[in-house]
């Protein structure tokens, strides 16, 4: 049996968009209490560059748990990346033999009550403007990885979906789905 670490990997990866100052609010879990590898994720995530870091992003979620996922979004500030891992298929005998369904999710708040039109417009186009980078920042990063042939970040195209203000904790913003593949070592 191999060890993958795929959801490791999709944390990693999305890490790099999120300023340091919230991964390291994120990181919080006692020493006694940390799960094998923990603390060395963190020295890696905390060493990777600045380069990609998108600075209005103040809430940084991976994760399926959807209480955990309502608790954050609910007290959240500034920007929400939301990276939503689910479906896996796995093949051991193809190339590109795991295929991730993939959501990531841009958003911010939005009072629907003192809010007008113009103002849900210029913050949608923001959200756009996130979403979309990071879109293309993968493309730019998958381009790198080909010659590897063991992974694409993402399959195109991706489809955005407006984010529902009402189900996301009266937060707007886009959704892009899409599948990632990894080749099976």
């Amino acid at each position: 049996m191999t060890n993958q670490d795929y959801i490791i990997s999709i944390y990693r990866y999305y890490s790099k968009f999120v300023p340091k100052s919230v991964l390291s609010n994120l990181f919080q879990q006692p020493e006694i209490s940390r799960n094998a590898g923990y603390s060395e994720l963190v020295a890696e995530i905390m060493a990777q560059p600045d380069t990609h870091v998108v600075s209005e992003i103040g809430t940084f979620i991976v994760s399926a748990n959807d209480k955990y996922i309502k608790d954050t979004v609910k007290n959240s500030t500034g920007v929400v990346l939301f990276v939503e891992y689910g479906q896996f298929s796995f093949n051991p005998i193809a190339t590109g033999g795991v295929t991730e369904k993939l959501g990531i999710t841009v958003a911010r708040e939005y009072n629907i009550a003192n809010n007008d039109n113009l103002n849900e417009a210029l913050l949608m186009n923001e959200c756009d403007n996130i979403i979309n980078g990071i879109l293309e920042q993968m493309r730019a990063d998958q381009e790198e990885l080909e010659a590897c042939g063991l992974m694409k970040l993402i399959t195109f195209p991706a489809d955005i979906y407006p984010v529902d203000p009402v189900t996301f904790n009266d937060r707007s913003g886009w959704t892009a789905l899409f599948n990632d593949e990894k080749n099976v070592l």
